[in-house]
C-alpha cells in the first residue's frame, strides 16, 4: 500500500497542488484496483504467518522494557 501511495499520491490534499485533479485520480484508482490483489495476498500471508511466529515466541517488533525507579 504505501508503494501505491508513494507512486500516486492522494490529489485531494490541501497541501499538494495538482495540474489535472481527475486524471490523478483516475491513475490513484486504477493503481489501487490493479495493486489490490497483491496487498489482499500480502495481508492473506500476514494472517497464516500469525499462529507460526505466535507458538514460536518471537516476533517482528522490537520490545522496549522499561523500568520505573522509586523513591
Amino acid at each position: 500500500m504505501l508503494v501505491v501511495h508513494r507512486m500516486v499520491p492522494d490529489p485531494g490534499k490541501p497541501w499538494r497542488y495538482e495540474p489535472y485533479p481527475r486524471l490523478r485520480g483516475a491513475a490513484r484508482t486504477a493503481a489501487f484496483v490493479t495493486g489490490g490483489p497483491v496487498m489482499l495476498a500480502a495481508a492473506m500471508a500476514d494472517q497464516l504467518a500469525y499462529p507460526v511466529i505466535r507458538r514460536s515466541g518471537r516476533g517482528n517488533a522490537y520490545r522496549v522494557l522499561a523500568r520505573k525507579r522509586v523513591r
